[in-house]
């Protein structure tokens, strides 16, 4: 997961343990909201959270201007044991209209969905079955940035699905006069800030972590990797990648 982020906010804290009574998980910190992105458990469930932007108006009024950090919600979500139980979870505790816009995925051993809210109505949930798939959104030229990111993604599944180092090739892919609507985004004010990994066996999970990526470039060992060991055998579900 590339993570899109102004060039003012405080620093990212690297993943780290986290630990409840229910489940320990692993992920990143904002320094500024002390939420998260992207994390993953002991119980093999992965879950990531991108920002949905619409048009001014489709969201209450308040909810533009004094929502919740959306980074609380994958905490919450990472102490349940099941891809149900997140589910559950989701539908039964979460109030989305505290919160500004999002689509959260969510990941297990055997299911892989993401949960989808407007600003109003309803938390829409969308499955994914395909082998891959991957989650965009951007602030500015929402739909110019998607529809380039998609055939970006497209064109790299055809090339072979090529990496550097274990990181995919599309997560560093920056393209010259597309800069603000490439994968690894650059603009005045923001810019593609981390890079997040997630890796599934049956008998653990790791969290690997690359800050300040620069583009097509020779990566080297992440900044920081933890590994769980799993707390229950899953099927292995093969790696979903998106950029943010």
């Amino acid at each position: 997961m590339n993570r899109d982020e102004l060039r003012t906010r405080g620093a990212e804290i690297p993943p780290t343990l986290h630990s409840s009574s229910d489940t320990t998980w692993a992920g990143p910190i904002d320094s500024d909201a002390r939420g998260t992105w992207i994390g993953t458990n002991e119980f093999g469930i992965t879950a990531c959270l991108l920002n949905a932007y619409f048009p001014i108006g489709a969201a209450p009024e308040a909810i533009q201007s004094g929502a919740k950090s959306r980074g609380v919600i994958i905490p919450g979500v990472l102490v349940n044991q099941s891809f149900k139980q997140c589910e559950s979870w989701l539908i039964n505790n979460l109030d989305p209209t505290e919160y500004a816009g999002f689509m959260l995925l969510v990941v297990s051993a055997d299911t892989c969905a993401h949960f989808l809210w407007p600003g109003h109505g309803n938390l829409q949930r969308i499955s994914h079955d395909d082998e891959w798939m991957c989650l965009t959104s951007s602030f500015i030229d929402s739909s110019d940035a998607e529809l380039w990111r998609y055939s970006t993604f497209r064109s790299w599944i055809d090339q072979g699905a090529p990496s550097k180092d274990d990181v995919p090739e599309f997560h560093l892919q920056r393209d010259e006069g597309r800069e603000s609507l490439s994968p690894l985004m650059n603009r005045d004010y923001s810019v593609t800030r981390s890079i997040t990994q997630v890796i599934a066996t049956p008998n653990e999970t790791q969290i690997r972590y690359w800050s300040d990526p620069q583009p097509n470039s020779d990566t080297t060992r992440p900044t920081a990797a933890v590994t769980l060991a799993r707390s229950q055998a899953g099927q292995t579900r093969e790696e979903c990648a998106g950029a943010g």
